[in-house]
């Protein structure tokens, strides 16, 4: 289609120039705005430093080299992170005085924004809206048997139209035969089976031929098996089963659910930490390194106190563990494009398809290598997206010792 109606042809010579005094939104202002959403995260790894260097502070102890060389390093960390704020400042000063918006013309030559010609425009409106139209309908067909279908449906129909297909031609029966191959889960398997038939019943024939259009789903391996063969396969795993049995037995009991009390224990970074809880104001949390200590205006509001005070030193931390991470994936020409902190209820960690790195809050009570693992292990999503032997292989090379620490957190944390 794309060469009977010349559409490379179009795109590439049919171009207008817009009006010189349409104003648009500087580039050279996008560009120091995102100088600046950088620079202000370089003082933050930078106070987490000297946070760091502030716990272990030697001045009480009699080793006065050992307490210059302290001193030094961090007066040393204290004017990086003032350096650091005010190139911060000196980006700001800078975008106060360029203009937000500016004219067309002012736009250097090379950026200079275009626009298609208003036909070739309009044919590739036409072939997009014909495209929604198309997906519109497979929607509305699927919906009757996909629940949550106004939250899932479109991610439904974008899994279909990338997953790969098997074509066979019957001339006998004169049929073009189209398998798709199976989906993520059986729910969506079903669904889409039953609108295969549907399609299948209005008899469509293959443009330009005589071959009837078959659809049909591969069923998974899973669905196909009858129960003896169920049997036997258990059988054969039986022992591994029994050994995941007793991997997930040897974590105990759950810890019991923490209270926010003087004298009670909470963790953090792998360690216990007693809690001392006192009424009075302002609502503050401290870290002395031995023990958090809450001052509260009621004793009730201790949990929600340290609780924010947890998630702010997750946001800290955790982009502090994962920055060498991101850059020994480097090598790998990937790296993640967002970091990102979330209480979740069933998972340490979770890449997303757009290369979104999400943590949960809770693992700022873990040991800082259950982090790293969890981070690395996210990060190996940016290259295999499921758990293939290719993803281990990888992750086994960055973390050779991971799934020693994969045990320590859930054992620690469950």
């Amino acid at each position: 289609m794309r060469q009977e109606y010349a559409l490379d042809k179009i795109i590439q010579y049919s171009v207008d120039e817009l009006d010189a005094d349409i104003k648009v939104v500087n580039p050279e202002y996008n560009n120091i705005s995102y100088r600046i959403k950088k620079e202000r995260e370089k003082p933050a790894r930078r106070k987490a430093n000297l946070y760091q260097h502030e716990q272990k502070n030697p001045l009480g102890e009699d080793d006065e080299k050992k307490n210059k060389k302290w001193m030094k390093d961090r007066l040393k960390l204290m004017d990086e992170v003032q350096q650091m704020e005010q190139q911060v400042e000196n980006l700001i000063s800078q975008r106060k005085k360029t203009p937000y918006k500016i004219p067309i013309s002012q736009m250097p030559e090379s950026i200079r924004y275009n626009q298609l010609n208003k036909e070739s425009k309009m044919i590739q409106n036409i072939i997009k809206m014909i495209c929604y139209r198309a997906e519109t309908a497979f929607a509305n067909l699927l919906a009757p048997h996909y629940k949550r279908a106004n939250q899932e449906i479109r991610a439904l129909i974008k899994s279909i139209i990338h997953t790969s297909v098997n074509m066979e031609v019957d001339y006998e029966k004169q049929e073009l035969k189209i398998t798709l191959f199976p989906l993520a889960n059986q729910r969506s398997i079903e669904a889409v089976s039953k609108v295969l038939e549907t399609i299948n019943a209005t008899n469509t024939l293959y443009p330009g031929t005589d071959l009837r259009l078959i659809f049909k789903m591969r069923q998974s391996s899973l669905t196909q098996v009858r129960s003896h063969e169920i049997t036997e396969i258990v059988k054969k795993r039986a022992s591994w089963i029994v050994k995941q049995q007793l991997f997930f037995k040897s974590f105990g009991k759950h810890i019991p659910k923490r209270r926010y009390i003087s004298g009670e224990s909470h963790l953090y970074l792998g360690k216990q930490y007693r809690l001392y809880v006192k009424e009075g104001k302002p609502n503050s949390v401290s870290f002395k390194g031995y023990c958090f200590g809450i001052v509260c205006s009621q004793k009730s509001k201790a949990e929600t106190l340290i609780k924010e005070w947890y998630r702010k030193k997750a946001k800290m931390k955790f982009a502090e563990i994962a920055e060498p991470v991101i850059q020994q994936f480097k090598k790998y020409c990937v790296e993640p494009a967002s970091l990102y902190i979330q209480a979740m209820e069933n998972r340490w960690g979770s890449c997303t398809p757009k290369g979104k790195i999400i943590l949960n809050t809770e693992l700022i009570k873990a040991p800082k290598p259950c982090i790293e693992y969890v981070i690395i292990h996210e990060m190996c999503h940016l290259l295999h997206k499921n758990h293939t032997k290719a993803f281990y292989e990888l992750l086994q090379k960055e973390m050779p010792d991971w799934e020693k620490w994969k045990n320590k957190l859930e054992k620690m944390m469950y």
